[in-house]
């Protein structure tokens, strides 16, 4: 693992919320770009500019959920054993508290 993905992944662990609504954007963005998909339209011509993009963008998202799956899981681990130690600068601990 490089140390960008380490970095990337630190910062997803650490603000999981942005990094979910950052991976929707960009899957909204990359749904607008395609456009439309009718059966009656032309085939879409694939290029190498929109391979590399889409697996730069497949290989960002399974990084994103990842991170947001492991997150969650230590969460439910927390809150599941009550005699477990959370830190209190996660959010989401204070969450599952209510």
């Amino acid at each position: 693992m490089t140390d960008l993905q380490r970095d990337l992944e630190e910062k997803i662990r650490a603000h999981p919320v942005i990094a979910i609504a950052i991976a929707v954007g960009a899957g909204a963005l990359i749904a607008l770009a395609k456009g439309s998909s009718r059966r009656d339209a032309p085939a879409a011509k694939r290029t190498a500019s929109g391979l590399v993009i889409g697996g730069l963008g497949s290989i960002a998202m399974g990084m994103i959920r990842s991170a947001v799956l492991e997150h969650l899981s230590e969460a439910a681990k927390g809150w599941l054993d009550p005699e477990r130690t959370e830190s209190a600068d996660q959010p989401t601990a204070s969450f599952l508290e209510h």
